[in-house]
Protein backbone atom coordinates (compact mmCIF):
# COMPACT_ATOMS: atom_id res chain seq x y z
CA UNK A 1 0.00 0.00 0.00
CA UNK A 2 0.90 3.43 -1.12
CA UNK A 3 2.20 5.74 1.81
CA UNK A 4 2.16 9.57 2.62
CA UNK A 5 4.66 10.98 4.90
CA UNK A 6 3.64 14.93 6.45
CA UNK A 7 5.33 16.96 9.31
CA UNK A 8 2.61 18.33 11.35
CA UNK A 9 3.16 20.21 14.71
CA UNK A 10 6.95 18.61 14.90
CA UNK A 11 5.63 15.15 14.71
CA UNK A 12 5.90 12.90 11.11
CA UNK A 13 2.07 11.38 9.98
CA UNK A 14 2.03 8.37 8.06
CA UNK A 15 -1.21 8.18 6.04
CA UNK A 16 -2.17 5.44 3.54
CA UNK A 17 -2.83 7.76 0.31
CA UNK A 18 -6.57 5.59 -0.10
CA UNK A 19 -8.13 6.98 3.09
CA UNK A 20 -6.75 10.12 2.85
CA UNK A 21 -8.33 13.25 0.97
CA UNK A 22 -6.35 16.55 -0.51
CA UNK A 23 -8.12 18.68 2.17
CA UNK A 24 -6.79 16.06 4.87
CA UNK A 25 -3.17 16.73 3.49
CA UNK A 26 -3.74 20.40 3.28
CA UNK A 27 -4.45 20.78 7.03
CA UNK A 28 -1.68 18.55 7.69
CA UNK A 29 0.38 20.70 5.64
CA UNK A 30 -0.58 24.02 7.13
CA UNK A 31 -1.93 23.38 10.51
CA UNK A 32 -5.85 24.15 9.70
CA UNK A 33 -8.44 23.80 7.39
CA UNK A 34 -8.14 25.39 4.22
CA UNK A 35 -11.44 27.15 2.04
CA UNK A 36 -10.67 28.36 -0.88
CA UNK A 37 -12.84 30.74 -3.42
CA UNK A 38 -13.71 33.13 -0.30
CA UNK A 39 -17.41 33.73 0.56
CA UNK A 40 -19.56 35.68 -1.97
CA UNK A 41 -22.67 37.76 -0.51
CA UNK A 42 -25.58 38.59 -2.60
CA UNK A 43 -24.69 42.22 -4.15
CA UNK A 44 -27.27 44.83 -5.99
CA UNK A 45 -24.52 47.14 -7.11
CA UNK A 46 -25.79 48.99 -10.88
CA UNK A 47 -23.85 50.28 -13.82
CA UNK A 48 -20.41 48.62 -14.98
CA UNK A 49 -16.97 49.80 -13.26
CA UNK A 50 -15.08 48.45 -16.78
CA UNK A 51 -16.32 48.18 -20.29
CA UNK A 52 -13.68 47.54 -22.91
CA UNK A 53 -15.52 47.75 -26.33
CA UNK A 54 -13.28 46.78 -29.88
CA UNK A 55 -9.80 46.72 -28.13
CA UNK A 56 -7.17 45.69 -30.67
CA UNK A 57 -3.40 45.17 -29.85
CA UNK A 58 -0.34 44.23 -31.56
CA UNK A 59 3.19 43.23 -30.50
CA UNK A 60 6.22 42.54 -32.58
CA UNK A 61 3.69 43.39 -35.57
CA UNK A 62 1.89 40.18 -34.44
CA UNK A 63 -1.83 40.99 -33.71
CA UNK A 64 -2.67 39.72 -29.88
CA UNK A 65 -5.76 40.95 -29.05
CA UNK A 66 -8.88 41.38 -31.72
CA UNK A 67 -11.81 43.20 -31.37
CA UNK A 68 -12.52 42.28 -27.46
CA UNK A 69 -15.63 43.88 -25.77
CA UNK A 70 -16.96 42.84 -22.65
CA UNK A 71 -17.81 44.61 -18.95
CA UNK A 72 -17.36 44.40 -15.40
CA UNK A 73 -20.04 44.91 -13.38
CA UNK A 74 -19.52 46.70 -9.66
CA UNK A 75 -19.66 43.54 -7.38
CA UNK A 76 -18.22 41.40 -10.20
CA UNK A 77 -15.24 39.06 -10.42
CA UNK A 78 -15.01 38.28 -14.06
CA UNK A 79 -12.36 35.73 -14.57
CA UNK A 80 -10.41 35.37 -17.92
CA UNK A 81 -9.43 31.81 -18.75
CA UNK A 82 -7.47 30.42 -21.75
CA UNK A 83 -4.48 28.49 -22.85
CA UNK A 84 -1.24 30.33 -22.03
CA UNK A 85 -0.60 32.84 -24.24
CA UNK A 86 -4.07 33.79 -25.66
CA UNK A 87 -3.84 37.27 -24.83
CA UNK A 88 -4.51 37.26 -21.43
CA UNK A 89 -1.72 39.70 -19.69
CA UNK A 90 -2.03 41.80 -22.47
CA UNK A 91 -5.29 42.65 -21.89
CA UNK A 92 -5.14 42.91 -18.55
CA UNK A 93 -1.73 45.56 -19.26
CA UNK A 94 -3.84 47.34 -21.69
CA UNK A 95 -6.46 48.06 -18.99
CA UNK A 96 -4.28 49.36 -16.78
CA UNK A 97 -2.21 51.36 -19.17
CA UNK A 98 0.97 49.40 -19.27
CA UNK A 99 0.47 49.22 -23.19
CA UNK A 100 -1.16 51.28 -25.10
CA UNK A 101 -4.70 49.64 -27.87
CA UNK A 102 -4.42 50.19 -31.54
CA UNK A 103 -7.88 50.19 -31.89
CA UNK A 104 -10.84 50.73 -29.46
CA UNK A 105 -11.70 52.14 -25.74
CA UNK A 106 -11.37 51.79 -22.03
CA UNK A 107 -13.88 52.85 -19.93
CA UNK A 108 -13.99 53.03 -15.60
CA UNK A 109 -16.74 54.14 -13.86
CA UNK A 110 -18.39 55.97 -17.12
CA UNK A 111 -15.26 57.78 -18.00
CA UNK A 112 -12.87 57.38 -20.96
CA UNK A 113 -9.35 56.38 -19.94
CA UNK A 114 -8.39 54.84 -23.05
CA UNK A 115 -5.60 57.46 -23.42
CA UNK A 116 -4.76 57.75 -19.33
CA UNK A 117 -1.13 56.79 -18.14
CA UNK A 118 -0.56 54.31 -15.48
CA UNK A 119 -0.29 56.72 -12.31
CA UNK A 120 -4.01 58.36 -13.55
CA UNK A 121 -5.67 55.42 -13.53
CA UNK A 122 -3.85 53.74 -10.16
CA UNK A 123 -5.17 58.03 -8.75
CA UNK A 124 -8.47 56.59 -9.88
CA UNK A 125 -8.75 53.49 -8.29
CA UNK A 126 -7.53 51.00 -10.96
CA UNK A 127 -4.92 48.33 -9.05
CA UNK A 128 -2.84 45.97 -10.49
CA UNK A 129 -1.75 42.94 -9.70
CA UNK A 130 1.15 41.62 -12.41
CA UNK A 131 2.01 38.03 -13.26
CA UNK A 132 5.47 38.16 -11.89
CA UNK A 133 6.29 39.41 -9.25
CA UNK A 134 9.51 39.72 -9.06
CA UNK A 135 10.14 41.31 -12.66
CA UNK A 136 7.20 43.54 -12.10
CA UNK A 137 5.43 43.76 -8.75
CA UNK A 138 8.69 43.94 -6.51
CA UNK A 139 12.16 45.55 -6.34
CA UNK A 140 13.74 42.78 -4.02
CA UNK A 141 16.71 44.10 -2.59
CA UNK A 142 14.10 46.73 -0.94
CA UNK A 143 12.76 46.62 2.00
CA UNK A 144 9.37 45.28 2.81
CA UNK A 145 8.70 49.28 3.83
CA UNK A 146 10.00 50.71 0.53
CA UNK A 147 7.87 47.61 -1.32
CA UNK A 148 4.62 48.91 0.17
CA UNK A 149 4.93 52.60 -1.04
CA UNK A 150 5.86 51.27 -4.67
CA UNK A 151 3.96 53.77 -7.06
CA UNK A 152 2.16 55.77 -3.84
CA UNK A 153 5.56 57.74 -2.98
CA UNK A 154 4.12 60.67 -4.49
CA UNK A 155 1.10 60.76 -2.36
CA UNK A 156 0.73 63.72 -0.22
CA UNK A 157 -0.13 61.83 3.21
CA UNK A 158 3.78 59.96 2.48
CA UNK A 159 5.75 63.14 1.90
CA UNK A 160 6.64 66.42 3.88
CA UNK A 161 7.65 69.23 1.33
CA UNK A 162 7.95 69.00 -1.99
CA UNK A 163 10.59 66.14 -2.12
CA UNK A 164 11.43 64.77 1.27
CA UNK A 165 9.29 61.37 2.68
CA UNK A 166 7.94 61.50 5.85
CA UNK A 167 9.61 58.61 7.08
CA UNK A 168 6.47 58.49 10.09
CA UNK A 169 3.68 58.12 7.70
CA UNK A 170 5.88 55.50 5.62
CA UNK A 171 6.77 53.38 8.09
CA UNK A 172 3.34 53.61 9.99
CA UNK A 173 1.58 52.68 6.44
CA UNK A 174 4.41 50.00 6.33
CA UNK A 175 3.20 48.39 10.10
CA UNK A 176 -0.45 48.61 9.13
CA UNK A 177 -0.79 46.72 6.00
CA UNK A 178 1.99 44.10 7.58
CA UNK A 179 -0.95 43.43 10.54
CA UNK A 180 -3.70 44.06 7.97
CA UNK A 181 -2.55 41.62 4.97
CA UNK A 182 -0.74 39.32 7.40
CA UNK A 183 2.86 39.37 6.03
CA UNK A 184 5.14 37.15 7.95
CA UNK A 185 8.22 39.02 8.81
CA UNK A 186 10.54 39.96 11.65
CA UNK A 187 10.63 43.58 10.54
CA UNK A 188 9.28 46.16 7.87
CA UNK A 189 13.08 46.42 7.27
CA UNK A 190 13.92 42.92 6.06
CA UNK A 191 14.53 43.31 1.80
CA UNK A 192 12.10 41.46 -0.31
CA UNK A 193 13.90 39.18 -1.04
CA UNK A 194 14.34 37.24 2.02
CA UNK A 195 10.38 36.14 2.06
CA UNK A 196 8.71 33.22 1.10
CA UNK A 197 6.66 33.74 -2.38
CA UNK A 198 3.70 33.55 -1.09
CA UNK A 199 4.77 36.91 1.51
CA UNK A 200 6.30 38.47 -1.40
CA UNK A 201 3.17 38.63 -2.96
CA UNK A 202 1.07 39.59 0.28
CA UNK A 203 3.41 42.81 0.31
CA UNK A 204 2.16 43.47 -3.62
CA UNK A 205 -1.73 42.93 -2.33
CA UNK A 206 -1.73 45.17 0.53
CA UNK A 207 -0.07 47.65 -1.06
CA UNK A 208 -2.50 47.44 -4.31
CA UNK A 209 -5.60 46.34 -2.31
CA UNK A 210 -4.77 48.87 0.35
CA UNK A 211 -5.66 51.82 -1.14
CA UNK A 212 -8.71 51.30 -1.57
CA UNK A 213 -9.33 50.69 -5.04
CA UNK A 214 -12.80 50.47 -6.87
CA UNK A 215 -11.45 48.06 -9.98
CA UNK A 216 -9.16 45.68 -9.17
CA UNK A 217 -6.75 43.93 -12.06
CA UNK A 218 -5.23 40.86 -11.01
CA UNK A 219 -3.19 38.59 -13.41
CA UNK A 220 -2.34 35.09 -11.87
CA UNK A 221 -2.22 36.32 -8.42
CA UNK A 222 -1.80 32.85 -6.64
CA UNK A 223 0.70 31.33 -8.77
CA UNK A 224 3.48 29.81 -7.27
CA UNK A 225 2.27 30.55 -3.61
CA UNK A 226 1.17 28.17 -0.98
CA UNK A 227 -2.54 27.02 -0.30
CA UNK A 228 -2.51 29.29 2.89
CA UNK A 229 -1.81 32.73 0.98
CA UNK A 230 -4.34 31.42 -1.83
CA UNK A 231 -6.98 31.42 0.75
CA UNK A 232 -5.69 34.62 2.06
CA UNK A 233 -5.70 36.42 -1.59
CA UNK A 234 -9.07 34.76 -2.55
CA UNK A 235 -10.57 36.00 1.11
CA UNK A 236 -9.59 39.47 -0.19
CA UNK A 237 -10.74 39.52 -3.74
CA UNK A 238 -13.81 38.31 -2.69
CA UNK A 239 -14.57 40.79 0.17
CA UNK A 240 -13.47 43.50 -2.26
CA UNK A 241 -16.01 42.58 -4.65
CA UNK A 242 -18.93 42.17 -1.93
CA UNK A 243 -17.80 45.52 -1.13
CA UNK A 244 -18.52 47.23 -4.67
CA UNK A 245 -15.29 46.63 -6.86
CA UNK A 246 -15.50 45.22 -10.28
CA UNK A 247 -12.42 42.41 -10.18
CA UNK A 248 -10.87 40.93 -13.32
CA UNK A 249 -8.89 37.48 -12.35
CA UNK A 250 -6.31 36.46 -14.71
CA UNK A 251 -5.73 32.26 -14.37
CA UNK A 252 -4.69 28.96 -15.76
CA UNK A 253 -6.70 27.09 -13.51
CA UNK A 254 -10.28 26.02 -14.18
CA UNK A 255 -10.82 25.39 -10.99
CA UNK A 256 -9.94 28.83 -9.24
CA UNK A 257 -11.89 30.65 -12.08
CA UNK A 258 -15.56 27.76 -11.39
CA UNK A 259 -14.39 28.66 -7.30
CA UNK A 260 -14.48 32.13 -7.05
CA UNK A 261 -15.66 34.19 -10.24
CA UNK A 262 -19.46 35.34 -10.95
CA UNK A 263 -18.72 34.97 -14.66
CA UNK A 264 -15.83 33.64 -16.86
CA UNK A 265 -14.48 35.18 -20.02
CA UNK A 266 -12.87 32.55 -22.15
CA UNK A 267 -10.27 34.08 -25.15
CA UNK A 268 -8.90 32.16 -28.00
CA UNK A 269 -6.04 33.58 -30.01
CA UNK A 270 -6.87 37.13 -28.83
CA UNK A 271 -10.95 36.59 -29.25
CA UNK A 272 -13.57 36.48 -26.81
CA UNK A 273 -14.85 32.60 -27.52
CA UNK A 274 -17.73 32.91 -25.07
CA UNK A 275 -18.52 33.93 -21.11
CA UNK A 276 -20.19 31.96 -19.21
CA UNK A 277 -21.52 31.33 -15.36
CA UNK A 278 -19.93 28.82 -13.47
CA UNK A 279 -23.23 27.55 -12.00
CA UNK A 280 -24.24 26.84 -16.02
CA UNK A 281 -21.11 25.50 -17.35
CA UNK A 282 -18.51 22.82 -17.43
CA UNK A 283 -14.67 22.33 -16.92
CA UNK A 284 -15.14 20.71 -20.77
CA UNK A 285 -17.13 23.13 -22.18
CA UNK A 286 -14.66 25.64 -21.40
CA UNK A 287 -11.81 23.21 -22.57
CA UNK A 288 -13.52 23.89 -26.11
CA UNK A 289 -13.74 27.33 -26.10
CA UNK A 290 -10.62 27.45 -25.05
CA UNK A 291 -9.22 25.96 -28.33
CA UNK A 292 -11.56 26.91 -30.61
CA UNK A 293 -14.12 24.02 -30.71
CA UNK A 294 -17.27 25.81 -28.95
CA UNK A 295 -19.35 28.41 -30.21
CA UNK A 296 -20.43 31.30 -28.25
CA UNK A 297 -24.22 30.06 -29.10
CA UNK A 298 -23.48 26.75 -26.97
CA UNK A 299 -23.02 28.39 -23.82
CA UNK A 300 -23.92 32.14 -24.22
CA UNK A 301 -21.67 35.25 -25.38
CA UNK A 302 -22.49 37.04 -22.73
CA UNK A 303 -23.31 34.93 -19.26
CA UNK A 304 -26.54 36.36 -18.95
Amino acid sequence: TAQRQDVHEGFQLDVVTGEVTAAMITRMMVGKDISLGGVKEETSFEGDMLRVSGLCYRKHGNEILKDISFSVKKGEILGVSGIDGSGQTELAEVICGICKPEHGSVWYDGQDITERSIAERKKAGIAFIPQDRHKDGLVLDFSIRDNLLLGFQRRAEYTSGKIQMNPGAVSRNAREKIEEFDIRTPSPDQPAYTLSGGNQQKIIVARELGSDPRMIVADQPTRGIDVGAIEFIHNVLTEKRNNGCGVLLVSLELDELLMICDRIMVLNEGRVAGIVKPQETTKEEIGLLMVGKGTKEEVGVNGD
